[in-house]
């Protein structure tokens, strides 16, 4: 049988010869797994024979068989090289029947009868293949599906053993290579499983750590990894074999001398062919000088950059260019630009003002030139300018130094605007200091006070122009204090007494004693004394330390002489006052004593059977009595106004209440005239204050409303408004329809005994505005008043008062009683005592109180009044107060320190006297009422009253 020609050069057999040598095939393969390979294939297959062929361009080799014992033969004869350009498992069921096969010795009968063939490529993971896995025999015969697919899995196991032999060898290799390596390597060298256990560890350990080699323990042991840093080593680790790619990893490792090294590994993970992570390769380098030298540089580096960031000036740095590379927080905060906004910018855009911008680049020009720079390694001051356009002066500190891209210039910028203004304003301090001293000096030698400094010594300093004078001296008088004093005859205020060292006002203000109106006289020899007033204080510097006191002396003489002549001035207005007082409080006395005649008189006459014509006479008598009272208490009134002797009482009130009263007394009057008077106080609030006044007040407005107005009404008005927190404006206003008046008459409406046209018309004293205004302005308030002719009048009172916290107690029994000339059936007649030294004030009070039932006793004096109390009973005691032998309040002294109820009986004063001091006495006396004559029938029938309520 003819031979089959080689294979043309495009045969896939063509090149196999590299990928052969590449893989150490046919020297190196594993061909006893190929020969295991080869029986399971021949039993599958059912065949007597299975090989193993590998190819090149030249020769088949035989690398694993069973039933054949064939080695290396040419390539021309093989039926694998036939079948090698097809990928696919090639069955052939009859050779001697297959054209490819024609002439090939190993059918025709040359080597061998081949007649069934299967053949199934062998074919590497990259996809070249590389030889084939064939079955044959001498008979034909075939192979079902499943033999043929198990053929082709048998060949795809022998590319893998191939593919494993190719890599164990490469492994054996690199493994003497490293090891080679590792033992003359100056760094640690480790192979470690994925564990962290030590498979080898090179010899060189003992010369980085001064241990000895050891394995199968874990690395961390045998390098003594510092704890600190072995959470890093392992999560290294961790990474190196989850993502199957090398990693760095510093850390401390323990030296055998007990110090620390630094070690830098690099950990490489080794593969199994599935993948996985077969072991780990580390080398590890020892770097602690270097990560000393790196931890030094780092200091040096964060404590200069600690220093730039925390600095107060401003650093700034430029290059050749002009161009900011560093700008620290300062410079920020300094001229409001920030870091990323200043790098990278021509500095003089940013903090130089325009009219020295050319100057600053025409230096850096000089500089980039060779030139040298003046100001390189000095402070001077220059001007900045802030982001906002705003100028300040800066101190520059300018320095280069020599960067990679060549020189860096760096300065230090401060802001010395406080500095600036500081030196300013001392530079303006030191000149007021100069003026004010000038003008002190000036001051001191011109003022007409004298002044006299001493040091802490107590040595004389300062002697002024008008202290001279006043010692009758032009030259210093010396620098010892206890000279002074005996030289100018220093004497106390009588004059007389000379003062002692420790008594001089400038040693007692050195003392630090307060000195503050000292009189002092100074008697210097020949000259007339003169009167001083003393003022000084201790001076201490702003530490507190003593400097020492100064003290002024102001000329009093005249002062005092005229403060004097003052003095005798006030005590004979007061004496000329308090005549006045005695005299209206005598008038008054004299002449209410025959008033009370004259209208207790009249009263009685009142009471008994006349003509009509006899009543008239009897009501004009009595109402000229009551004027002329009137006008009395007017006086009186005024007079305490204006001394300010009157005694404003505080109690709860109603306001309303007052207006009330009034108006109610007044509307009988103003309807005998025809008027109406109206009330508007819808307020129910009540005040602390004087409502007894108040309604003297009142009624003077209202009566004179009444009196003035002819026809229309009188209209009062009460309003409340806050005034603070705790207090209430009480506004009282009192509007008539009357005639009005002109500006000529409001202007002296409030001036005693000054009278308008209408006060003219209808009579009057011109007392009662007077002595309403004197009343409001007492309790704090003032009067006002609207009016126009023609168009009525409006006065209106304002006074401030207190919020009362409860209502005002109501009297009880206070109204009138019903006139009754006889005692309720039952009841005893009061028995009254009556002690006054006037016949007709007896007669009138007797003949009053027995007209209203009472049993009245008289006595002409005090004495004769206590006789009767300790001899009988009475229910009420009236008393008059000047009595020939015992007074009124003598009397009632005496009565309350009778034995047994004699001792507490009823005492009411009954004087003509209106004094304060006069009523404070009787109460200090212990009397419990007082009546002011000329008394009324009401007066007496009250008493009565309240006497028969007490004997009930």
């Amino acid at each position: 049988m003819p031979s089959s020609p080689v294979p043309p050069p495009s045969s896939p057999v063509a090149g196999t010869a590299d990928l052969l040598r590449t893989y150490g095939l046919p020297e190196y393969a594993p061909v006893d797994q190929l020969r295991a390979l080869t029986r399971v294939a021949a039993a599958l297959c059912g065949t007597p024979t299975a090989v193993v062929n590998l190819l090149d361009e030249s020769f088949q080799h035989q690398v694993g068989a069973v039933g054949f014992c064939g080695s290396t033969t040419s390539v021309t004869d093989s039926l694998c090289a036939v079948t090698q350009g097809r990928p696919a498992l090639r069955h052939v069921p009859d050779a001697v029947l297959e054209p490819a096969f024609a002439g090939n010795p190993w059918v025709d009968g040359r080597i061998g009868n081949v007649r069934f063939y299967a053949s199934a490529p062998i074919v590497l993971t990259d996809g070249r293949p590389i030889g084939s896995l064939c079955v044959f025999a001498d008979e034909p015969g075939g192979l079902a599906a499943p033999q043929q697919d198990a053929l082709g899995d048998l060949a795809r196991q022998a590319a893998v053993l191939i593919e494993q032999a190719q890599q164990a060898r490469e492994a054996a290799g690199q493994a003497a290579l490293f090891r080679l390596v590792a033992d003359g390597s100056a760094d640690v060298l480790c192979r470690l499983a994925p564990s962290g256990a030590v498979r080898y560890v090179s010899p060189s350990l003992r010369h980085v750590l001064g241990h000895d080699p050891a394995v199968d323990v874990p690395a961390e042991e045998l390098l003594r990894i510092d704890p600190e840093d072995l959470p890093e080593v392992q999560d290294a680790m961790r990474r190196v074999l989850s993502r199957g790619r090398s990693a760095s990893v510093l850390f401390r490792a323990g030296h055998a001398d007990g110090s620390s090294r630094w070690l830098e590994a690099r950990i490489a993970p080794i593969r199994r062919e599935d993948g996985s992570v077969a072991e780990l390769h580390a080398a590890a380098r020892d770097v602690t000088e270097r990560v000393r030298a790196a931890q030094d540089l780092a200091q040096v580096a964060e404590q200069a950059a600690g220093l730039v960031e925390t600095c107060a000036d401003a650093l700034v740095s430029i290059d050749e260019d002009n161009t900011v590379v560093d700008w620290n927080p300062a410079a920020a905060q300094t001229f409001g630009w920030s870091r990323d906004e200043a790098i990278g910018r021509d500095l003089s855009d940013l903090i130089i003002p325009e009219e020295f911008r050319a100057q600053h680049r025409a230096g850096l020009g000089r500089l980039r030139a060779g030139g040298q720079a003046r100001i390189l390694g000095q402070q001077v001051q220059v001007t900045g300018q802030r982001r906002d356009g705003s100028r300040l002066p800066v101190e520059l500190t300018l320095w280069r130094s020599r960067g990679r891209d060549g020189w860096r210039y760096n300065a230090f910028l401060r802001d010395v605007t406080e500095r600036v203004a500081a030196e300013a304003a001392l530079g303006a301090a030191r000149d007021d200091a100069e003026r004010r001293a000038a003008l002190t000096t000036a001051i001191l030698q011109t003022i007409d006070v004298g002044v006299v400094a001493c040091d802490a010594q107590g040595r004389l300093t300062a002697f002024n122009r008008a202290a001279h004078q006043l010692h009758g001296r032009t030259e210093e008088p010396g620098v010892d204090p206890a000279e002074w004093a005996v030289r100018d005859d220093l004497r106390a205020e009588d004059g007389e007494t000379v003062l002692a060292e420790d008594q001089v006002p400038l040693s007692r203000a050195l003392s630090g004693e307060e000195v503050s109106d000292v009189p002092l006289v100074i008697a210097p020899q020949g000259m007339v004394p003169r009167t001083v007033s003393v003022d000084g204080r201790v001076m201490h510097d702003s530490a507190g330390r003593l400097l020492g006191a100064v003290v002024a002396l102001k000329d009093v003489t005249q002062a005092r002489a005229h403060a004097q002549e003052l003095t005798e001035a006030r005590d004979q207005a007061l004496a000329s006052t308090r005549a006045k007082t005695a005299f209206l409080a005598a008038a008054s006395h004299e002449i209410r004593t025959p008033l009370n005649g004259v209208l207790g008189t009249l009263e009685l006459l009142g009471l008994e059977q006349l003509t009509a014509k006899q009543t008239e006479y009897v009501a004009v008598a009595r109402r000229s009595g009551e004027a002329l009272l009137r006008l009395l208490n007017d006086v009186l009134d005024l007079s305490k106004a204006e001394t300010t002797a009157v005694d404003l009482t505080s109690e709860v009130f109603s306001p309303g209440d007052v207006a009330r009263d009034v108006t109610t007394a007044m509307r009988p009057v103003a309807a005998r005239k025809g008027l109406s008077v109206v009330l508007d106080a819808a307020v129910d609030d009540c005040l602390v204050g004087d409502p007894g006044r108040l309604r003297q007040v009142l009624m003077n407005l209202v009566g004179n409303a009444v009196k003035f107005t002819a026809d229309g009404q009188v209209t009062v008005a009460v309003e409340l408004h806050p005034s603070g927190t705790d207090r209430t404006r009480l506004r009282l206003s009192v509007r008539d329809t009357g005639a009005g008046m002109d500006a000529d008459e409001l202007a002296a409406l409030f001036q005693p005994f000054s009278q308008g046209a209408q006060g003219q018309r209808y009579g009057g004293t011109g007392l009662g505005l007077a002595l309403s205004q004197q009343l409001v302005e007492l309790m704090g308030g003032r009067v006002d008043v609207q009016s126009a002719p023609g168009s009525g009048s409006t006065f209106v009172v304002e006074v401030d008062l207190p919020r009362a916290q409860e209502a005002p107690e109501t009297s009880v029994g206070r109204t009138t009683p019903a006139q009754a000339d006889e005692p309720p059936a039952g009841r005893r007649a009061p028995r009254v005592l009556i002690a006054d030294d006037s016949e007709t004030n007896l007669m009138v009070a007797s003949a009053l109180l027995g007209s209203i039932g009472a049993d009245v006793v008289t006595v002409e004096d005090g004495d004769e009044a206590v006789a009767a109390v300790a001899r009988e009973h009475f229910d009420l005691v009236l008393l008059d107060n000047q009595m020939p032998r015992m007074s009124g309040i003598e009397a009632a002294t005496a009565i309350r320190a009778l034995p047994g109820p004699s001792g507490t009986t009823r005492l009411v004063a009954l004087t003509a006297g209106t004094g304060e001091d006069q009523r404070a006495a009787f109460e200090a006396a212990g009397v419990e009422g007082f009546l002011t004559k000329p008394v009324r029938l009401a007066d007496f029938r009250l008493l009565l009253e309240e006497a028969s309520a007490g004997q009930a």
